[in-house]
């Protein structure tokens, strides 16, 4: 049987993990500023804009949706911690972009960004005016490299795999 990176279908899903690493990296950037910590040391912090804009549109959303399960949940959990929100939103899509990227706890990375994709694809149905598609396309993509091992190929977690198999023999 072939090395699972010898496979064309590995490769391939491979390229799609690292794509995908990027959009959410590309998504995160968005989100975090750099401060300079003692004029010297850049830190990547979350951006005020972003814990603005971000209880902003949950206020706005919850003026439309008064009644139901994701109202409350937007009305009690959300709005009160919006920041805390804001930030834990921007450090999980900066993680779990790095660890895509890397191909390091993929299955992990994968299944953290499909909790947050489905979530989104959920609200962007109910909420009417948003496309969900290209959330459902992102978390199938994610049920994928969860299913596929998608980190064993051109991954960290294939050298892991590699160093334990060595380490046994």
């Amino acid at each position: 049987m072939a090395r699972p990176h010898k496979l064309p279908a590995a490769r391939a899903l491979a390229l799609l993990r690292i794509v995908v690493g990027g959009i959410l990296l590309s998504a995160a950037s968005g989100k975090l500023a750099w401060y300079s910590l003692g004029g010297v040391l850049p830190v990547p912090v979350t951006s005020v804009e972003w814990q603005r804009d971000l209880p902003a549109r949950l206020a706005l959303w919850l003026q439309t949706n008064t009644e139901g399960m994701g109202a409350a949940i937007v009305r009690d959990l959300l709005l009160p911690h919006g920041t805390l929100v804001a930030g834990l939103i921007a450090w999980s899509q900066l993680l779990a972009g790095v660890l895509l990227l890397l191909g390091l706890f993929t299955r992990t990375a994968a299944s953290m960004s499909a909790v947050v994709w489905a979530i989104l694809a959920v609200l962007a149905t109910v909420q009417g005016g948003t496309d969900a598609r290209p959330y459902v396309l992102l978390l199938t993509l994610a049920i994928a490299f969860v299913i596929g091992n998608a980190g064993e190929t051109f991954g960290w977690d294939g050298v892991r795999r590699e160093r334990r198999r060595d380490f046994r023999l």
